[in-house]
């Protein structure tokens, strides 16, 4: 965002305009998402974005269907920390996510 309102800067704009602009293009997209694990029972969400930095955990989101564009609905969270139960698209099977693998999925409302 910084670098953005920089530019914007640059460019000649003033130091309001600039943060404001930057801040509405910038900052919007970062508040509108959290992750999965953030996420109360019975929200009705879409994947933004999953994480990629374990190979492994990808594979596992490919091979549930979790993408993005996907919607998810959540069905329980378990208490502590706990697993994450939910419906993946269309789908009329429940799956249980872990809290890391909740983590690793971003959202929208």
């Amino acid at each position: 965002m910084l670098e953005y309102i920089n530019q914007l800067r640059a460019r000649g704009r003033s130091i309001e305009e600039s943060a404001i602009e930057g801040a509405v293009l910038r900052l919007r997209p970062i508040m509108m998402t959290q992750t999965l694990a953030q996420i109360g029972a019975d929200e009705p969400v879409q994947v933004a974005s999953v994480s990629d930095r374990d190979p492994e955990m990808l594979w596992y989101f490919g091979s549930q269907g979790i993408k993005p564009g996907i919607r998810l609905a959540i069905i329980e969270q378990l208490p502590f920390r706990g697993a994450h139960r939910i419906i993946v698209g269309s789908s009329q099977e429940a799956i249980l996510l872990s809290e890391p693998l909740a983590s690793a999925i971003f959202v929208s409302l």
